[in-house]
């Protein structure tokens, strides 16, 4: 399982800190989550299990719905592996 929260950088919690001192870059959880399910499909391994704690509802939403058509880009039979592979981590 791997738990993921949308505002990962200082500037995101004291932007005015950090406003002038660097080059801003985006870096969420949505980008970790976009590397994790593209490394995941081009290495034929299931997408883990993925939970999202972000206090930050659209970027949540964000990951929810890129997992979900990412989940949806996998074929018939992945799609039974990965769900296998789901029910017996949630027992865990």
């Amino acid at each position: 399982m791997v738990s993921f929260d949308h505002d990962l950088a200082d500037i995101h919690y004291e932007p005015e800190e950090y406003k002038e001192s660097f080059e801003y870059h985006e870096e969420t959880g949505y980008e970790a989550l976009k590397y994790l399910v593209t490394y995941c499909i081009d290495h034929s391994l299931p997408i883990p299990v993925c939970h999202f704690h972000t206090s930050n509802t659209v970027g949540k939403a964000n990951m929810e719905a890129y997992l979900k058509s990412a989940l949806n880009f996998l074929d018939d039979q992945n799609k039974k592996e990965q769900i296998k592979l789901w029910e017996l981590k949630k027992k865990l």
